[in-house]
């Protein structure tokens, strides 16, 4: 029943995104944030691995030694930096639907080149 109320929820959630599956995820992500049952749906199948993990992590760091902390870099990246503080402060940040890419920013040649063979190639595959 809970995995059936998470699959209802990511099928509304595409639905909402018109098929958009990044986008779709982010909006069931905000949803999951305000839905504490959709958020135990999701994390549930998943919360043995994490805690598994969690203690691994520890347990290494333990061993390691402390870690040493890095001198941080401010105002290079002022939206990562907003994050970083959210996320320390415990408030909230909205998540912004970057939309397609602008034309203004072209890929590199080297990458239109890349792009380019992948197509010959799959117009060459043989079709099933």
């Amino acid at each position: 029943m809970v995995r059936d109320y998470a699959e209802a929820k990511a099928l509304e959630a595409l639905l909402q995104a018109e098929g958009d599956k990044r986008r779709a995820a982010r909006i069931l992500e905000g949803w999951a944030e305000e839905d504490g049952r959709l958020k135990n749906a999701l994390v549930r199948p998943f919360f043995a691995n994490l805690c598994g993990f969690a203690v691994q992590r520890a347990a290494a760091r333990a061993a390691s030694g402390p870690a040493k902390a890095k001198p941080a870099k401010t105002g290079a990246r002022p939206a990562l930096d907003a994050v970083i503080q959210a996320l320390g402060g415990g408030k909230r940040v909205a998540v912004v639907d970057p939309g397609p890419a602008s034309a203004e920013d072209p890929a590199s040649p080297k990458h239109q080149r890349t792009l380019k063979v992948l197509a010959q190639a799959y117009k060459k595959r043989p079709t099933r």
